[in-house]
């Protein structure tokens, strides 16, 4: 069993604007729009700001910088961990935009993470500003210094969590161009606060959003008519160049390609299949057993859409209790569809606040076919 190293599937999105400024100059734009002459001028704060790309050896200040946003209660563990911290730099894994005060502090960061070296989109994460420089335009210039790294990616597209805790980000996305994918209600673990915002009872949920940045490669793909109408819909706003076919198991595999890891901290377990196979039933009564194993509350499996037999694979998950997520566009030559497997009494749907008709049809969809099961 191959473990994956860290799969980016979370962005807490709290201060989330910085990453949209980052990955659309036309959300920058309106956002300058809105600041009046007089917020503008605050922005000039007295104490000096000085901003610069997180490199090894400044780990231990981002985590003393996380802790006085969240204290202990930052759903991303390994941004409490220097050691990790410095691998996923040096793995080119992480990248971060940081603001530093007077006395050599970090202040702000906004990251950027890849799942996989080479890959043409990434996540957004950890977009944050300690309480007493908020409101002087510093997330906004980490999202500006965002740009340039999203360049030399090469990146096509970033993935954006919103957490619906409150609405702000939502708005703000799709304001700057952000194109819904999905919803997973019970995404961060009970507690998950932060200063200024109320919590939730139970699980807290995110909204799935994607900023393309540019055209994203042309490919084929074969998408399981359970979910057909939901993931042509995303492709027809992304305005990519997708050949959509009929899943089929005349080629099936014999052995199936997985990777699958464990989050207890934060109660989730994921799967990323590469290839489905005739043993796919296997592979995901063990992704049951170690769900079970390790007291899991959230399930996801990541299937790939460029193998025909993938509509076998949401066969026999869909038979275990696994419901649509999200779309993933352009992870490993291939975009993927999240299935999650959840139980509803971890969540509160009636808590969480969406702003869009869209995000509340993913809800509605995803509560129905929980009920149904």
């Amino acid at each position: 069993m191959n473990i994956l190293r860290s799969t980016r599937l979370h962005c807490d999105s709290f201060y989330v604007i910085g990453e949209i400024q980052g990955v659309n100059d036309e959300a920058v734009v309106n956002y300058r729009d809105h600041l009046t002459t007089q917020e503008i001028m605050k922005e000039a704060k007295k104490e000096e700001i000085v901003y610069r790309s997180l490199e090894p050896g400044m780990s231990e200040a981002l985590v003393k910088c996380i802790r006085s946003v969240y204290g202990d209660s930052y759903p991303l563990t390994e941004f409490y961990d220097p050691d990790c911290i410095e691998s996923l730099i040096k793995q080119k894994l992480l990248y971060s935009e940081v603001a530093i005060n007077q006395d050599g502090e970090i202040i702000a960061n906004l990251s950027t993470q890849l799942e996989k070296v080479g890959d043409r989109t990434a996540d957004a994460s950890a977009g944050m500003v300690a309480a007493p420089f908020r409101g002087y335009g510093t997330i906004l210039q980490l999202g500006m210094r965002m740009v340039s790294v999203y360049e030399e990616l090469g990146l096509c597209g970033v993935q954006l969590y919103s957490i619906t805790l409150h609405t702000i980000t939502q708005k703000l996305i799709a304001d700057g161009g952000g194109i819904l994918t999905g919803v997973l209600p019970a995404h961060f673990p009970k507690g998950t606060t932060a200063d200024g915002f109320k919590g939730a009872s139970g699980r807290v949920g995110v909204v799935s959003f994607y900023m393309p940045l540019k055209k994203l490669p042309s490919r084929s793909v074969y998408v399981p008519l359970e979910y057909k109408e939901q993931i042509c819909n995303i492709y027809k706003q992304v305005k990519c160049d997708r050949e959509v076919l009929r899943p089929s198991k005349d080629k099936l595999a014999t052995d199936s390609i997985y990777e699958i890891t464990s989050y207890n901290q934060t109660g989730v377990i994921h799967m990323r299949l590469d290839r489905v196979g005739s043993d796919t039933g296997n592979v995901l009564n063990f992704l049951d057993a170690t769900a079970f194993e390790n007291a899991s509350e959230v399930d996801y499996l990541d299937i790939p859409l460029n193998d025909s037999a993938c509509g076998f694979a949401v066969d026999l998950a869909r038979a275990k209790g696994f419901v649509y997520g999200n779309l993933i566009l352009e992870r490993g030559n291939t975009d993927r569809l999240r299935l999650q497997k959840l139980d509803n009494s971890t969540f509160l749907p009636e808590n969480m606040q969406l702003t869009s008709e869209a995000a509340k049809s993913f809800l509605n969809l995803i509560l129905k076919e929980i009920d149904s099961q």
